[in-house]
Order: C-alpha cells, then sequence, then structure tokens
C-alpha cells in the first residue's frame, strides 16, 4: 500500500490545516473504511512528527468523500519539515498495513512494516539534532514521568521498559485512563526519522471505561536503528491526554 498526503492551505505554524490522506493498495485499489478494520478504537491512526522530534501529534483520520481519501487536522508548532506515518490493520488481515520501505514494529512484538508514509513541508528551519544522551524523565502538567530499562537498548533487541507515573508530591498515579483501548500509548522515532517504533503496555488491556491503572507499565522496545532516538508516551489522567518525551540512545 502507499499513501499520499496534500494540506488544503498552504501549512504555517500556529494555523491549523486539514490534511488529505490518499491510501492506495497493492493492487492499485483505494483503502477505504470496508477495506480497513478497527485498531485500538480507530480504523487509521496518524502520527505526525518534525524534522527536530520535538513537535508530536497522534490524531485519526476520518473518511473523505472520494474513495481512499482519509482526512485529519493537524497544527504544526514550528516551520519545519514534518513526517506524516499512518497505522492501519487491513481489513480480514492478522497484520497491520502499511506504505512501501522499511519496516517498524508494534512493541507487543508484531512486524508492522510502518514507514514514513510522507514529508509534509511547514518552512526551512531544520530544528536543533537529537541530543545522542539518554533523558529517562519528565515532567508535564505537574506529573513526573520516569522511563527505565531492564537492560542495554540494542538494534534487533527486545528491552523492556518499565514507565512510572507520579504527581508533583511524589505520590504514585493509579488512575491512568483508558486512551484508545490502553492506558498508554508509546511512540518513537530515530533521528533521522527513517524508522519508528509503536506499542502498547504489556498485560491485560482495559475493557471497561471506568478502568484504571498505573502507576507502573511496561513496554518492550525494539528500536531499528542504532543512535538517539525520541519516545513520546501518552496516558490519560483526569480526562486529559498527556504527552511525556524521553530521549534513548541504542547502540549498534
Amino acid at each position: 500500500p502507499t499513501l499520499a498526503v496534500a494540506a488544503a492551505t498552504p501549512p504555517a505554524p500556529g494555523q491549523p490545516v486539514r490534511l488529505t490522506l490518499t491510501l492506495t493498495g497493492g493492487d492499485g485499489k483505494p483503502l477505504g473504511p470496508d477495506a480497513i478494520a478497527v485498531s485500538h478504537e480507530h480504523k487509521v491512526h496518524v502520527m505526525i512528527v518534525d524534522s527536530a522530534l520535538e513537535d508530536y501529534t497522534h490524531a485519526h483520520a476520518e473518511p473523505g468523500t472520494t474513495p481512499g481519501q482519509w482526512t485529519v487536522n493537524f497544527t504544526p508548532r514550528f516551520p519545519r519539515q514534518y513526517r506524516v506515518w499512518t497505522d492501519f490493520k487491513l481489513a480480514g488481515a492478522g497484520h497491520e498495513g502499511h506504505q512501501q520501505g522499511e519496516a517498524a514494529h508494534d512493541e507487543h512484538g508484531d512486524e508492522h512494516g510502518l514507514t514514513p508514509s510522507a514529508t509534509l513541508v511547514v518552512g526551512p528551519e531544520p530544528g536543533p539534532a537529537v541530543a545522542a544522551a539518554p533523558s529517562l524523565s519528565a515532567t508535564v502538567d505537574g506529573y513526573v514521568f520516569n522511563l527505565s530499562l531492564g537492560g542495554p537498548l540494542a538494534v534487533d533487541a527486545h528491552t523492556p521498559a518499565t514507565l512510572t507515573v507520579a504527581d508533583a508530591a511524589g505520590a504514585p498515579v493509579a488512575s491512568l485512563e483508558p486512551l484508545m483501548g490502553a492506558y498508554a500509548h508509546l511512540v518513537g522515532f530515530s533521528a533521522d526519522g527513517a524508522s519508528m517504533v509503536h506499542g502498547h503496555p504489556e498485560g491485560e488491556e482495559p475493557k471497561d471505561p471506568a478502568a484504571r491503572g498505573g502507576p507502573a507499565l511496561t513496554f518492550e522496545l525494539h528500536p531499528q536503528a542504532a543512535g538517539p532516538m525520541r519516545v513520546f508516551v501518552q496516558v490519560k489522567i483526569a480526562g486529559k491526554v498527556i504527552t511525556a518525551p524521553f530521549t534513548l540512545v541504542a547502540g549498534g
């Protein structure tokens, strides 16, 4: 399958823009709603990140009026080049369907074949390089997020990573709400933007909106490229989606 992306208006920092995604199967036929299955409460997940891996958006596309076309709204923060990724499952298939190119992996260990689907140019600014030093703690909206690794992070190795969440007073947070059918969503990008990982916590996923998780969640990381990578973990607390950024460094 392939993906083309077009903006309704010239994208600019701080301005919302509607993107049209055109999904086409390997047989050349459009991939509309009937061809794509629901996965984590949505049919087409869209991940958008800038060239410096600082501005990350996870959105969900809606079917357009033309077969194979999907639309999503996006507001870039910087005048940089962005990459748009999609995550979707072909109806009746046991694997994820994605664009051609380099593979990415779901962090439950299933190979998906995810690739950067398109480049969206918002401006010429390159942005700072991703630092080649780990940053495993983040404070966002008064909550403290820590990521600890269960071993060396290396290409093609499966390394457990545990996320813990505490409030400003240091008290563990065990009130993580279901978010897209999971207690957290992890998406990571290599520094060159050429590979991506996408995963959910191990263990049973919430089936009831009233269910709560935390304060510790375990993922499995499987980086596809050596060097620094930026990881974004999203959780939902008190009805608000919070995104915590981390920097990891994978060995060759």
